[in-house]
């Protein structure tokens, strides 16, 4: 899943072997927020129990919530207890 993004598998390359001290990389700095809170399971990213989802299945994700209709709070919490990644926020507000 994350090995077909460069930053996702450049993630999962340093939660498996290990973090720089820093990183100069913008769109790296919402996962060295969360470094140890990362881990690798069967190539995918998680966040805790979240999966990381990569930037090419967002779109999809959000589009499954909203096709629900269960409201901004619903779509919102149902996303937080399954996906996460960098302003998902603002990507499930956009979508509402």
């Amino acid at each position: 899943m994350g090995t077909r993004d460069r930053v996702l598998s450049r993630v999962l390359k340093f939660v498996q072997c290990d973090w720089p001290d820093h990183v100069d990389d913008t769109d790296l700095k919402p996962y060295f927020t969360r470094k140890s809170e990362l881990s690798r399971y069967d190539g995918y990213l998680l966040w805790g129990s979240r999966v990381a989802a990569p930037p090419r299945g967002r779109k999809e994700i959000l589009h499954v919530l909203y096709e629900s209709h269960l409201g901004i709070l619903r779509m919102r919490s149902l996303a937080r207890n399954y996906f996460w990644w960098p302003e998902i926020d603002k990507a499930l507000e956009e979508t509402a």
